[in-house]
């Protein structure tokens, strides 16, 4: 927010479809699940962009706006995979911790956990694995 007080720019954060008021159907079957993935939620990134410049050029003119993608995580990733996807709707995207090669199967994962509650007996790493394998 300081950074676009200093630059006289606007900031904007989005929801991912099914999370939060996001909700594009009115159930959470399968059928309308299949619509929570990457390539739909990388669209809706780039119809909001679309949308706002529209909004934007209508009322203050010009050309459109330079847009910047950030996030952290898994928004870290959505913000590269953004600019991948759609190079010509963001000048750049800033994209901290995202994690965007996915290892499967990456055992490593849960070790700082499981080193962590090792310390204070077998008991505790045990529930976590135990909790996990039900899951």
């Amino acid at each position: 927010m300081q950074v676009c007080q200093e630059l006289n720019c606007l900031f904007y954060v989005l929801e991912h479809r099914f999370y939060g008021e996001s909700q594009p159907f009115p159930d959470w079957t399968t059928e309308s699940l299949r619509y929570l993935n990457v390539t739909q939620a990388l669209a809706d990134m780039n119809d909001f962009i679309t949308a706002m410049n529209t909004q934007i050029n209508a009322k203050y003119g010009g050309s459109n706006r330079k847009w910047v993608t950030i996030g952290g995580s898994y928004p870290g990733a959505m913000s590269a995979w953004f600019k991948t996807s759609f190079p010509n709707s963001a000048v750049a995207a800033w994209s901290s911790s995202g994690v965007i090669l996915p290892i499967r199967n990456f055992v490593d994962f849960d070790l700082d956990i499981y080193t962590a509650t090792s310390r204070s007996g077998p008991a505790c790493p045990a529930a976590i694995k135990n909790i996990t394998d039900y899951i």
